[in-house]
């Protein structure tokens, strides 16, 4: 299993912080926006999930970026082809880049 964090990054779901806020993102990548939340996080539904700032989050990002999460919900009809082909040959090329 991968988690979401290196999936989103394989997709280069990365947007600049210097183009837009990080509560600007919340709003555009969230389904709902429902509640402030302590620590400067927003309570909103994604994907039919509750989720904390829309999956937007900086760990494992380039510090100039933010992360975004998937660009869809994950089901169990979900080719991850287009994932996986990527996370392969960069593992294969650099192993040193996935540790």
């Amino acid at each position: 299993m991968i988690s979401s964090k290196i999936v989103s990054l394989a997709e280069s779901r990365l947007v600049p912080k210097v183009e837009t806020s990080k509560a600007a993102l919340i709003q555009r990548e969230a389904d709902q926006v429902l509640m402030d939340l302590p620590y400067g996080s927003i309570l909103t539904i994604k994907h039919g999930l509750l989720i904390a700032s829309a999956g937007i989050d900086e760990s494992l990002a380039p510090r100039s970026h933010r992360r975004l999460s998937r660009a869809s919900r994950i089901s169990r009809s979900t080719k991850p082809d287009r994932t996986e082909g990527p996370l392969r040959s960069t593992a294969e090329d650099d192993p040193g880049q996935c540790g």
